[in-house]
């Protein structure tokens, strides 16, 4: 069995706000002509590995992509160093794939701050990607110190 695949689109990012919607909707976009590839297909059990570590969860599609995530909880962090007018952790965590890639995945990122009272604007700046790990510094509008917060993170790529 043979599914076609296209690259994903850059990952948008609240550091090109002018791109942002712009962005968001070619990802949306991506992911519809994915859910359509897949649409009607006669996929196997056998054909799909799906593993998980302490490093997060992966699946292995047969026509070579990968994709990892994990959610990581960041709860006891301080996020707190200013830089210009926001907030980060101190220092950039490094998130190493539950499974190597082959080539240089793109990696998405998003920030989690579940109070609804909370107005704090979260978010996720990525650092240096490669075939093993991903450096992400999470930061919000307003420092926020050991509450319930969490980094989600996927990387899609090709294992193959």
């Amino acid at each position: 069995m043979t599914i076609n695949i296209t690259n994903p689109p850059n990952p948008p990012s609240l550091a090109n706000p002018a791109t942002f919607e712009q962005d968001c909707s070619a990802f949306l976009s991506w992911m519809a002509t994915v859910a359509g590839e897949l649409d009607g297909q006669a996929l196997e059990l056998s054909d799909i590995a799906r593993g998980a570590n302490g490093n997060g969860d992966f699946v292995r599609l047969p026509d070579g992509t990968q994709i990892c995530w994990k959610e990581i909880e960041r709860n006891a962090d301080v996020w707190g160093t200013s830089e210009g007018s926001l907030f980060r952790l101190a220092t950039a965590q490094t998130w190493t794939y539950p499974a190597t890639f082959i080539t240089t995945p793109v990696v998405y990122t998003a920030a989690e701050r579940p109070n609804p009272s909370d107005t704090s604007i979260v978010g996720v700046r990525l650092g240096p990607i490669n075939t093993t790990s991903a450096e992400y510094t999470p930061w919000a509008s307003s420092s926020i110190g050991s509450v319930s917060k969490s980094v989600q993170i996927s990387a899609v790529g090709r294992w193959f």
